[in-house]
């Protein structure tokens, strides 16, 4: 694809979804300046592939795609993948957006194992803790494995479950959105599904164990 119809598809693409520059900038985690650039169409700022990866993927988060053709259409698959440290920083960016958004975001986690949720998102976790706090309306709702660390969140409730109803891969829901999520010894693999219909399946699910969980700080 030419330089010149890259940039009308990013342009075509912002104004589906009414976006400024600042704001796919920010949803894809690069400078503005990129943006502008990219959009002139003069080969002068060609994208290399990461950064091409991360503005198709915060275009597809929103619910559009950009097609082979230089076209934009609205995201046919509902299943999309965020992987290692950068990914895991883009995926709590659409947390954050996506409760932002939602007066009635309640986020439910299953089988949370906060030495990882840590070590993957690192320099980014106290700002992340900072403006989900700021937010004052997400209720959290934490089911964790018996007698493990957790943190002291303002907007979190924690509670602990048995060794015996505790699994490897982390249950993440939250608005319309589930993320389930893989830590491997040198990966985190987060695999995200935009459906209502199975995130309320699977909250009902969750409340069933959520009554019958520990919270922390009692004994069962």
């Amino acid at each position: 694809m030419t330089p010149d119809a890259l940039a009308r598809q990013i342009r075509s693409a912002r104004a589906w979804l009414n976006w400024t520059r600042e704001d796919l900038a920010n949803r894809a985690s690069v400078v503005s300046n990129t943006i502008a650039s990219i959009e002139k169409g003069d080969g002068s700022a060609e994208p290399n592939a990461r950064t091409l990866a991360k503005i198709m993927s915060a275009f597809e988060q929103a619910g559009v795609e950009m097609t082979d053709d230089g076209g934009v259409r609205p995201r046919l698959s509902r299943v999309s993948y965020f992987t290692g440290r950068d990914g895991f920083h883009r995926f709590f960016d659409d947390v954050y957006e996506t409760v932002k958004g939602d007066p009635d975001a309640d986020v439910c986690i299953a089988n949370n194992d906060e030495a990882q949720f840590q070590k993957w998102h690192s320099e980014h976790d106290a700002a992340h803790v900072a403006r989900m706090a700021q937010l004052k309306k997400p209720r959290y709702k934490v089911l964790m494995k018996e007698n493990v660390y957790c943190r002291d969140l303002d907007y979190c409730e924690f509670r602990w479950v048995k060794d015996s109803q505790f699994a490897d891969t982390c249950v993440y829901i939250y608005g319309g959105k589930t993320a389930f999520i893989d830590f491997e010894p040198d990966n985190v693999i987060v695999t995200l599904v935009d459906s209502s219909n199975v995130s309320s399946a699977l909250r009902r699910m969750f409340e069933s164990t959520w009554q019958n969980s520990t919270p922390i700080g009692k004994t069962a």
